[in-house]
């Protein structure tokens, strides 16, 4: 399946059914824009990280979950959500900058570990792609812009997209070598 330049898995169905999941997992990269809209709605100190990062977290509670969820498990901030939050259960597992391909694959921690599992992944349920592949586009976007202020080069410079590409396949590696690790503990 197709939508635009970015492509999905076969065979994947998802809806969210504001099980929390994805949220007691992990928290959310926020880039500026995102900030912005979570502050214009009243929210302050969320984030872990600095201006500039390539990732800046928004905070974790004690018990290591989002500080938007709830307590009904419900996001705070669900209709402003970060691009990263709206990827979820998906991931960027490549950037082909030579054919402006997004390729996603279903998020390897949102499948092994029976406290963060996934409730909304189903194969009956239609993928609502025009708003993950939107959320793809940003974070695809946003590294670009990240790298070509760190270089200092242009947007279109090859060693940018190289570096942006580089950058989605590790943090894919990185989080299918972590679930790997959760599966063989269960």
């Amino acid at each position: 399946m197709k939508y635009g330049n970015v492509e999905f898995p076969e065979g994947i169905g998802f809806k969210c059914v504001h099980c929390g999941s994805c949220c007691k997992a992990n928290s959310s990269d926020v880039n500026t824009d995102e900030q912005r809209m979570i502050e214009a709605k009243g929210f302050t100190d969320f984030l872990e990280g600095k201006v500039g990062d390539i990732t800046r977290r928004i905070r974790k509670k004690d018990d290591g979950s989002c500080l938007f969820l709830t307590k009904d498990n419900t996001c705070a901030i669900y209709d402003i959500r970060p691009a990263a939050c709206r990827l979820e259960p998906l991931i960027i597992s490549d950037y082909d900058y030579e054919n402006n391909t997004i390729e996603l694959d279903i998020n390897p921690a949102a499948l092994v570990d029976s406290q963060f599992f996934c409730k909304g992944i189903s194969v009956q349920e239609k993928v609502p792609v025009e708003e993950i592949a939107k959320a793809a586009q940003t974070s695809v976007q946003e590294a670009l812009e990240y790298f070509l202020r760190l270089k200092g080069l242009s947007i279109t410079n090859k060693e940018v997209a190289s570096l942006t590409r580089q950058h989605f396949i590790q943090d894919y590696m990185i989080t299918s070598r972590l679930a790997e690790a959760v599966s063989k503990l269960s």
